[in-house]
């Protein structure tokens, strides 16, 4: 599916560009105040399919009303074929060192 698009940017650019910012996360009702998105969950699932990652944050404001705060965590780097990644050992303080 095409990305729709404000003015020349695409919604998945504006977004791109919100988090290249600084700015770690976005919710539904700011991604329709600031870039007139009004289907965040799905340009977010078009960015996670370019390799952007992403942390969904169940949230409740001050009336009960539910929502989700999606945190930019980063993009995808892949390991290439053939290159050795070591596992993470954990350290003291780690709730598994200990054991």
């Amino acid at each position: 599916m095409a990305f729709k698009s404000v003015g020349k940017k695409s919604q998945a650019a504006l977004l791109v560009e919100h988090f290249e910012k600084g700015k770690t996360s976005i919710t539904g009702v700011e991604a329709a105040a600031l870039f007139r998105i009004r289907a965040l969950p799905r340009r977010i699932s078009d960015l996670e399919e370019k390799g952007y990652l992403f942390r969904r944050e169940p949230c409740v404001d001050s009336t009960g009303q539910r929502y989700v705060r999606y945190v930019y965590t980063g993009k995808y780097q892949p390991t290439p074929v053939g290159t050795f990644v070591p596992p993470t050992i954990p350290t003291a303080g780690h709730a598994f060192a200990d054991r």
